[in-house]
């Protein structure tokens, strides 16, 4: 039995049809899934934006720092540009991108920046803070009154760590929970004998109080003596691990700047490429293990 024409026109078309709609629904169907996989990945970059640019934040605000991370940001592309322009422009095409990409992190070491200089205040101020809670105590009046007086009184970053120290304690929190909150904040050998003894001393009577926080403040000030006796090797040990890490990245420059030619013929080379990238960890290996070891005696100095 043979089908007509219109019937065999009919299921062709019907045919067709069904080829069309299933193409289109395929290609729908990889359309929506690229849509998804495009907003997903937008959204984690945004994210990751997000958490970077409120963690700076937040670290700027605790700081006390009136620099926005907008300026941060701004700073460092402005940056960037101009690095690569000017070494760009002096056949220094590899320090170029690698200033650039440096000034990328401009947030990010502005913040390390300022913890520098925070915990360099914090060691100075310390003591200071530490005798003039002693002469509060002295005066008859308790640790709380000492640690709001401070909260009122004392300079960046000192008066910001008394006064949560105080917050802490006023707003139904224990001494010794406020006092270890500030050693979690600021970790060093000070601040671990200062809180071990006020909370030692504070089950005691306020004579014991007093006389264990003088002691303390004397065992720091004999430190502080010591410390200062092996700053000058320290820091001249650094000072020579600093050097010795940026002499190969200027002898580096200088040869491409004087001498374009033959270093860009070691560069042309895959065996050159890999020689500076294997000599360039090297030698930041190098200056890290030296840093460490300075930062060693450092602490043992401390």
């Amino acid at each position: 039995m043979f089908l007509s024409a219109g019937t065999i026109g009919f299921l062709v078309a019907l045919s067709i049809l069904t080829f069309v709609g299933w193409y289109y629904y395929k290609t729908e169907i990889a359309r929506n899934k690229y849509l998804k996989s495009r907003i997903s990945s937008v959204d984690e970059a945004d994210t990751s934006k997000s958490k970077r640019k409120a963690k700076i934040s937040e670290e700027l605000e605790n700081m006390n720092d009136k620099m926005s991370y907008e300026k941060l940001v701004l700073i460092g592309v402005f940056g960037a540009c101009i690095s690569f322009i000017v070494l760009f422009m002096v056949n220094a095409v590899f320090f170029g991108i690698l200033f650039a990409g440096a000034f990328l992190f401009t947030p990010e070491i502005y913040v390390e920046l300022l913890k520098m200089k925070r915990k360099r205040n914090f060691k100075e101020q310390f003591p200071d803070a530490l005798r003039e809670l002693l002469s509060v105590m002295r005066s008859g009046q308790t640790p709380l009154q000492g640690f709001q007086l401070l909260s009122e009184t004392a300079e960046y970053p000192m008066r910001k760590e008394f006064q949560r120290i105080y917050n802490d304690i006023n707003t139904g929190g224990s001494m010794e929970s406020a006092l270890r909150g500030f050693y979690k904040r600021n970790p060093s050998s000070d601040t671990e004998l200062f809180v071990t003894g006020l909370i030692i001393a504070r089950h005691s009577s306020p004579k014991v109080a007093i006389s264990t926080l003088d002691t303390i403040i004397t065992m720091i000030r004999v430190r502080e003596g010591q410390k200062k006796s092996t700053a000058s090797m320290v820091a001249s040990g650094k000072l020579t691990a600093i050097i010795l890490a940026a002499l190969p990245l200027f002898i580096f420059a200088g040869l491409e700047t004087f001498m374009p030619t033959y270093i860009n013929d070691f560069l042309d080379l895959t065996i050159g490429k890999i020689a500076v990238g294997f000599a360039f960890v090297l030698d930041m290996i190098g200056f890290f293990v030296a840093r460490k070891i300075t930062d060693s005696s450092d602490i043992v100095g401390q």
